[in-house]
């Protein structure tokens, strides 16, 4: 087996216990809703202040910003550990609190990136919740965009209670998440949770392109023949590289799925990297509310200044934190060196005439 496939291996256990989940999902929602019934009093006093959302398009620095956030006391997040019982946050981390052990070995992630993890690291686990109740999000004709004028009350209350028994079970008082596709759901969350901050790391086009790439490359390659782990990757609601690859539907994105199905993956990542990062800053510019509560954090920045970005973004999501502590943290942060993008100049010139607009509203200089 090659270390790519290994890569993506799902366990038995896993595989099995997710699809009753997914076969079973209206009676997992009950199961939710009578966890929620028998911490009522609790749910009552536990506030939902200042949720803290990391978005933005993959391979932009968000796994590490949400690494740094979670590392905080006051902060609970989604964990690997919560899969497959995501819905049932207090039952379920009480249990499986009881079964890991706590010096569970980590490895490095899937990715291949140099992250390491365990059942115990901060993990994008929300997905699973919004596909419960939005069946348009992603797929052939998916529309992503959920915005000030949606309404679905179900969903509100079971997403506040949610969250409050992830704060409830992990003994925390403030939600650090991650999660890409809250990208297109900025005004949705923040008509929820109007005092929600959102932070968007960003990166220089031609490393973004490179990168996202050279993960979809990485995806392929270990999903080939793996039936369960791409079922797994379609259970939490992970689309974003490998054979089930799709745009996050923030308008109409046939013609970036088209020039994927092509070949053409420079210009379609280059054109999605422009769309997406367009679409942000377009919210920001309409919506005076979300431009106050948006911080765009460029992932070079992250990497040149550590310490002095990790101070302005904890400041940014009021919290607290002693720069010896932050200064340690800056410590792991440096920029990629495991791989050049090997883009030929007619592949930066592709490049540079996708994302040239966007990529000046940004700070960047607009070429490779």
């Amino acid at each position: 087996m090659s270390k790519s496939a290994a890569a993506f291996q799902v366990t038995p256990w896993s595989h099995r216990m997710g699809g009753l989940v997914e076969r079973y999902k209206g009676l997992v929602l009950r199961l939710a809703e009578m966890e929620s019934d028998a911490l009522a009093d609790m749910l009552d006093a536990q506030p939902v202040t200042q949720p803290v959302f990391v978005c933005g398009l993959a391979r932009s620095g968000t796994t590490i910003l949400l690494e740094a956030l979670a590392a905080h006391p006051d902060v609970a997040t989604h964990r690997y550990s919560d899969y497959p019982f995501i819905h049932l946050p207090y039952w379920w981390g009480k249990l499986s609190a009881k079964m890991l052990k706590q010096d569970a070995v980590a490895s490095e992630r899937a990715h291949g990136d140099r992250i390491v993890v365990s059942p115990h690291s901060p993990e994008a686990m929300e997905e699973a919740l919004w596909m419960s109740f939005f069946t348009h999000l992603h797929g052939e004709n998916a529309k992503a965009l959920l915005d000030a004028s949606t309404s679905n009350p179900e969903f509100e209350r079971h997403y506040r209670n949610h969250i409050a028994k992830l704060l409830l079970v992990r003994g925390r008082g403030r939600y650090v998440s991650k999660g890409n596709y809250n990208i297109s759901r900025l005004a949705y969350l923040q008509k929820m949770m109007p005092d929600a901050r959102f932070i968007v790391p960003v990166r220089e086009p031609s490393a973004h392109v490179a990168s996202l790439m050279r993960q979809h490359r990485h995806f392929s390659a270990g999903l080939v023949d793996n039936a369960k782990g791409r079922e797994h990757l379609r259970r939490i609601g992970h689309f974003e590289f490998g054979p089930e690859r799709e745009a996050i539907a923030v308008s109409d994105m046939r013609d970036i799925q088209d020039l994927w199905a092509k070949g053409e993956d420079v210009r379609g990542w280059a054109r999605y990297w422009s769309r997406l990062n367009g679409f942000v800053l377009d919210q920001m510019k309409d919506t005076s509310n979300l431009s106050g509560a948006v911080r765009l954090l460029r992932y070079e920045d992250l990497c040149a200044n550590p310490l002095a970005e990790l101070t302005a973004l904890f400041n940014h999501a009021s919290l607290s934190a002693e720069q010896d502590w932050l200064a340690s943290f800056a410590n792991r942060i440096s920029a990629p060196d495991y791989y050049s993008h090997g883009f030929s100049d007619k592949d930066l010139s592709v490049i540079a005439g996708e994302t040239t607009v966007t990529a000046h509203r940004l700070g960047y200089p607009g070429k490779s």
